[in-house]
């Protein structure tokens, strides 16, 4: 949530919803608020990327979290790349050091999108996103045993291994965007800004179930008008045609809509009798 948003404005800080306490800052933020971008009343974060200057603020920053003791999580997040330059960061957790220099890198999500590249790196997966319609819901679930990876309830990596986020021990920092630091001289490589809009971000220190999974799958279609594309449960159905969106059982309407039922429409485009 961000508090007296104004459409246009900064954004310094991007409240955590969850009771925790976690929420999303800085002062210095050339982070955006777009009150209605998409034109169906929904508002996104801007990440913006002002461009080629060094140390630009386009970023929020998640502080002094405790250091995660196992491989355990599920991140739901909805954006929209709209990226210009390769390996923009839209996501990273590491664990950073007192003197503000790069620690170790817990996880990341990049958007690799240029002229010849629609690519994202998630978790050091790489996902092509050409054909896929945007904004997009991107779910990430990890465990010791494995990852998945899903974008608008298609799961793309089932159970991969080296799918989950390294372990550190340290002050853990999540930065949602990222600034531009071509000559930063304590990085290996060049991190870019990303112009991505991000409508929300959910992560929980947890592997949920495959229901809680659908549950959250589901709320996030209906929250941001995702129905037409998202499918919740992953059986192939989208949200809008599913009767029953929360369990693979591939059951749909028929032209009744009554569920399950054997109603067709026929060659004059009637709907008669089964």
């Amino acid at each position: 949530e961000i508090l007296d948003p104004v459409d246009g404005e900064s954004v310094k800080a991007w409240v955590d919803l969850s009771g925790n306490g976690h929420h999303a800052v800085n002062e210095a933020s050339t982070v955006k608020f777009r009150e209605d971008y998409y034109g169906n009343s929904n508002p996104v974060i801007d990440l913006i990327n002002s461009g080629s200057n060094d140390w630009a603020s386009d970023y929020l920053d998640i502080l002094d979290m405790a250091a995660q003791d196992d491989r355990d999580m599920t991140i739901f997040m909805i954006f929209d790349p709209k990226a210009n330059h390769w390996s923009d960061q839209l996501l990273e957790a590491e664990i950073y050091n007192e003197d503000g220099t790069d620690g170790t890198v817990m996880y990341s999500i990049n958007d690799n999108h240029n002229n010849s590249s629609t690519t994202m790196r998630a978790f050091n997966k790489t996902v092509n996103h050409s054909n896929i319609i945007k904004p997009m819901l991107l779910t990430i679930r990890t465990s010791s045993d494995g990852g998945d990876l899903l974008i608008n309830g298609e799961s793309l990596y089932n159970n991969s291994s080296g799918l989950w986020p390294s372990l550190a021990s340290g002050n853990q920092r999540i930065r949602i965007g990222g600034p531009y630091m071509q000559n930063y001289p304590n990085q290996i490589e060049d991190h870019f800004g990303s112009d991505a809009n991000v409508s929300e971000i959910m992560i929980f220190y947890e592997n949920l179930s495959n229901l809680d999974m659908n549950k959250v799958h589901h709320y996030l279609s209906q929250k941001w008008d995702f129905v037409s594309y998202v499918d919740s449960d992953s059986d192939g159905i989208f949200d809008d045609s599913d009767c029953d969106p929360l369990y693979d059982n591939g059951v749909i309407a028929d032209c009744n809509g009554v569920c399950g039922g054997g109603a067709v429409v026929d060659c004059a485009g009637v709907c008669g009798g089964s």
